[in-house]
């Protein structure tokens, strides 16, 4: 049993802090822990819809392509990025810590993983340390993926809000609406049952990874201060609104 809670955990806690230790100015842990708790939560709420809607939205029909894709948007990914999204937009989106654009991507981040991890543990104690293994290279990264595009676009939400363009709702919308289109292929890719839809998976879930890790390392690197104000660098002086200056280099802002 320790075996495999430990099989189920270790991927969870693995990307968490890669995550979270690419946050040069790192968000409370209390916050998050409190996403990462509430994430886990949302699995009751998703459970429950998913059970209800099952005969609505029914994954079963394999050989209708086009309804097989729609069950799977509004019956599965559309629930549960719904529940993961509105853990971050009660408890950070207007939170006084959320003032930096890749802090969104922790926070989505966090509360994705939350879900993903009772769902892991829940697979691995009824399908066995095998099926464990295998999620730990495909699910659980996924649902990581997820958070991260969310977290793409909420922090341009806020960046919206803040500064008043008028885009902040396209960016909300945007913020539930790509992790649930991504969410939808990665699953119907399998629940094709075909042999080529099973290499398209295949391929896409590199594609999704590698531009996963290329967006935290781009918002990371060029992380910004969400202020409607100009900083300035407290060395050189000069106009700064990220974590370091371009001028002289300095990362104490």
């Amino acid at each position: 049993m320790r075996i495999l809670v430990l099989i189920a955990v270790i991927p969870i806690i693995f990307i968490l802090k890669y995550i979270y230790g690419k946050d040069k100015n790192s968000e409370p842990r209390e916050l998050l822990k409190k996403i990462f708790w509430f994430g886990v939560l949302t699995v009751i709420p998703v459970f429950i819809l998913e059970v209800s809607l099952d005969n609505f939205f029914s994954t079963d029909n394999y050989s209708n392509y086009i309804t097989l894709f729609l069950s799977v948007f509004f019956g599965v990914a559309l629930i549960e990025e719904f529940f993961k999204w509105i853990v971050v937009r009660y408890f950070c989106y207007n939170n006084k810590e959320f003032d930096e654009k890749y802090d969104a991507i922790v926070y989505t981040t966090f509360s994705s993983l939350g879900f993903a991890c009772l769902e892991n543990l829940l697979f691995v104690l009824f399908y066995g340390a095998g099926t464990g293994v295998l999620r730990a290279f495909c699910a659980v990264p996924g649902h990581a993926c997820y958070g991260i595009i969310m977290g793409y676009y909420l922090g341009r939400a806020k960046n919206s809000n803040i500064i008043k363009d008028n885009n902040e709702n396209k960016y909300l919308f945007l913020s539930i609406l790509m992790p649930t289109i991504l969410h939808t292929l990665y699953d119907f890719f399998i629940f094709t049952h075909n042999l080529w839809f099973y290499l398209l998976w295949f391929i896409y879930i590199i594609v999704l990874f590698s531009i996963s890790i290329s967006i935290v390392k781009n918002e990371s690197n060029n992380n910004k201060f969400l202020i409607n104000k100009v900083r300035y660098c407290r060395n050189c002086g000069k106009e700064c609104n990220t974590n370091y200056c371009t001028y002289c280099g300095n990362k104490n802002l």
